[in-house]
């Protein structure tokens, strides 16, 4: 979004308003901020359906459709790798602060000190976390070798799409193909 504020001084119109910094000027444009709205109003439904779909999809079935939409197979499997690793850093990281917990019981040097003392026991927490999950995902890896893993995601029953999907899919496309095409007509020629 910082990239695209700079729009809404850059690209021509009427001047809506206008802002002196030190030796320069800067001019905010009608037309650079209904862009600049529409970017902002774009970028915030696409991560709003991002999160919708990660929410109501298995991680499985967003391979599989990641799969079917020809993304590289290399990177498929860095995603899924990437996934499941990120649980094995979070159980190690879990694993540290209770084995901290257990062992400070609260104790620790108080006053100017203290702030040293938590940054120095968080980075000796940050190498143990980074030595602990390679050690456990070079294990982990050994494991998927020898149950047949062979670089790209595997699936038992691979998900398969229902005709009432494919129907709301044509549905879901005419309707906005429908939207696209009213939104160009001009109405006003047509009312008068």
């Amino acid at each position: 979004m910082l990239v695209a504020v700079s729009i809404v001084f850059t690209m021509p119109g009427r001047p809506i308003g206008e802002w002196v910094v030190g030796p320069l000027s800067v001019t905010a444009t009608d037309a650079g901020f209904l862009r600049f709205t529409s970017i902002l109003a774009r970028s915030w439904l696409s991560v709003q359906m991002a999160i919708l779909l990660v929410a109501t999809t298995p991680f499985a079935v967003l391979l599989h459709a990641l799969e079917h939409l020809h993304l590289p197979r290399p990177l498929i499997g860095t995603i899924s790798l990437a996934y499941r690793y990120l649980s094995v850093l979070a159980d190690e990281a879990s694993r540290l602060l209770r084995a901290r917990a257990a062992r400070s019981a609260g104790r620790g040097p108080r006053g100017s000190r203290a702030a040293l003392w938590h940054a120095a026991v968080a980075g000796h927490m940050v190498g143990q976390l980074l030595l602990r999950s390679f050690e456990r995902s070079e294990r982990i890896y050994g494991a998927m070798l020898a149950r047949g893993y062979r670089g790209e995601p595997m699936a038992l029953h691979p998900p398969t799409v229902s005709p009432g999907t494919w129907a709301v899919a044509g549905a879901t496309v005419v309707y906005i193909a429908l939207l696209q095409t009213i939104a160009r007509l001009d109405v006003r020629g047509l009312v008068s």
